[in-house]
């Protein structure tokens, strides 16, 4: 049975998709689809890093306001999994990953009128699903029999890799309803010991079938999460100095944008309302989902969960979280 969840947003204190579904297959060519994505990704090992420094770099019309709206969750479990992560959600499909054991063996899925499918990546090892648009794309990556991973694009049904030029590991995040896309790159940084590094890893924006390599000005690693019809992109930087940072980018520029007084900041989503969705660590260590809307942040919070945070944000409908309950276990969930 699914569990509602009440979900109350309050202010930040102290300043502050219709695609050929697919049934449910966890096997191809007698090999299981749980593959090794999440522990090796750089997307998810710069997610996974723990809070470094305080984020005071802010848009100057940031807000605080307290939200009367009362938010409520449902959860999406995968039946039977031991581990679901809600990525997106869109005209009443949820995409998603799964797992019946470790983090590293995650599955791909989809959700739609109650019914859950594995979603199938042709020459995949394994695969993850990372979000939706409005007209039922699905994008996130895969490893091929090579232990290679690049990004892809599922279009009612039809898998297209998508790899950044000259890189050695691509992650898609994130597709608008024009098919631009927005993700992660690896370049082939050489190790200060003269062997092979993990590479830099950069983000970038794929519009008009051109690439472009994001950076945010003086970090280290930028990440690539979210992209809106307008073309405007969120994401994560990190500098040498520690601390986890989102950012805007739009028509060439980057802004810094942070919710105040958290030691680490994720803009995952952005909708064409420019309502951006994320998360932030407080002080305590705790994960808070996050809003941002009208220049103002509010925090949304699983009541009772050990912590919460926001991915992908639809222009209508239902968005798309994650929670963590007292036990350790991660859920999905979608709400509004």
């Amino acid at each position: 049975m699914r569990k509602v969840l009440s979900v109350i947003s309050i202010s930040v204190t102290l300043s502050l998709v219709a695609v050929a579904q697919r049934p449910v297959n966890t096997t191809k060519n007698g090999a299981g689809q749980r593959g090794t994505l999440s522990e090796k990704s750089p997307l998810m090992r710069f997610l996974q890093k723990p809070a470094v420094g305080a984020n005071t770099n802010l848009q100057p019309n940031s807000q605080v306001r307290a939200s009367a709206h009362i938010y409520q969750f449902v959860t999406a479990d995968y039946p039977g999994a031991s581990f679901t992560e809600t990525m997106a959600s869109s005209n009443g499909l949820v995409v998603g990953n799964y797992s019946f054991g470790s983090l590293t063996q995650l599955v791909p899925f989809t959700l739609k009128g109650g019914v859950y499918r594995t979603l199938i990546v042709p020459g995949a090892v394994s695969a993850r699903a990372f979000s939706v648009n409005s007209v039922g794309q699905i994008v996130g990556d895969y490893i091929d029999t090579a232990g290679v991973r690049h990004g892809f694009v599922d279009t009612a049904g039809t898998c297209t890799t998508i790899d950044f030029p000259g890189s050695v590991d691509t992650t898609v995040s994130d597709i608008n309803a024009n098919g631009d896309m927005v993700g992660t790159w690896q370049d082939e940084t050489i190790g200060s010991g003269g062997g092979a590094g993990e590479g830099r890893q950069h983000g970038f924006l794929l519009q008009g079938g051109t690439f472009t390599s994001l950076d945010y000005p003086g970090a280290d690693l930028t990440i690539g999460f979210g992209i809106n019809l307008s073309g405007e992109v969120v994401g994560v930087f990190q500098t040498n100095v520690g601390g986890n940072n989102g950012f805007t980018y739009q028509g060439g520029v980057f802004t810094p944008l942070n919710a105040p007084l958290a030691t680490s900041t994720t803009l995952f989503g952005v909708n064409d309302s420019g309502e951006i969705s994320g998360s932030y660590r407080d002080a305590a260590g705790t994960d808070h989902g996050l809003l941002f809307q009208n220049g103002i942040f509010s925090t949304i919070t699983v009541t009772g969960a050990a912590g919460t945070t926001l991915t992908h944000i639809p222009n209508k409908g239902n968005f798309a979280a994650n929670y963590t309950d007292q036990s350790g276990e991660g859920h999905g969930a979608t709400g509004k």
